[in-house]
């Protein structure tokens, strides 16, 4: 009897536990909704533009805002705001009202011009209606025909993105070096063998 309880016990928590120790993603996010006409109305800046690199911030340095990102775009159409060809947002975690920019893709961003900060004035969120460009729908319907960015008009560059173009050079340059570190190890390696026989 001691036994077969024991049994049934052992199965109950082989087969509840799993389910138990599941865990579900909850988002922290609750917003209020803006139609086209008041989403335009409280951004700063609205426009279209592909995410050509996204860079995250260090959790050390993330803001009472909580942005953990912070996206180059390339713009392609202005509706409100300096008509700059290239500029950056900030974004939080998506769990947390942010909104996750994924390179090669356009969107439609509303941004606000928020407090000088090292990685960028300009924030976006979830609520701020910012959206794939595929889903602009009513959006860009009440926006209408915006404008092209002007030419080589470059927004405020995060002070603490560093130089971008020494970017791939110091990862080659990291790349170079390891790979004559491994190759010196090899030929230590095979000439203390050949010594050893």
């Amino acid at each position: 009897m001691c036994s077969r309880l024991l049994r049934l016990a052992a199965i109950a928590l082989l087969v509840g536990l799993p389910s138990a120790l599941r865990t579900e993603t909850s988002l922290a996010c609750s917003c209020i909704y803006f139609d086209p006409q008041e989403a335009y109305s409280f951004h700063d800046i609205v426009f279209v533009g592909k995410a050509v690199r996204a860079h995250h911030i260090p959790p050390e340095e993330i803001d009472d805002l909580g942005a953990q990102m912070v996206t180059k775009f390339e713009v392609s159409t202005v509706w409100k705001g300096p008509p700059y060809e290239t500029l950056w947002v900030r974004s939080g975690a998506p769990g947390m009202c942010g909104f996750h920019f994924v390179e090669g893709q356009d969107y439609l961003v509303y941004a606000k011009d928020w407090h000088p900060h090292e990685w960028g004035n300009l924030i976006t969120s979830s609520c701020s209606q910012t959206r794939e460009l595929a889903d602009g729908g009513d959006y860009l319907e009440a926006l209408g025909e915006g404008q092209p960015p002007e030419s080589g008009v470059v927004g405020p560059r995060p002070a603490r993105l560093g130089d971008e173009s020494m970017l791939p050079t110091w990862g080659i340059g990291l790349l170079v070096a390891g790979a004559l570190a491994g190759a010196g190890v090899a030929i230590l390696a095979v000439r203390r063998r050949a010594r050893r026989t």
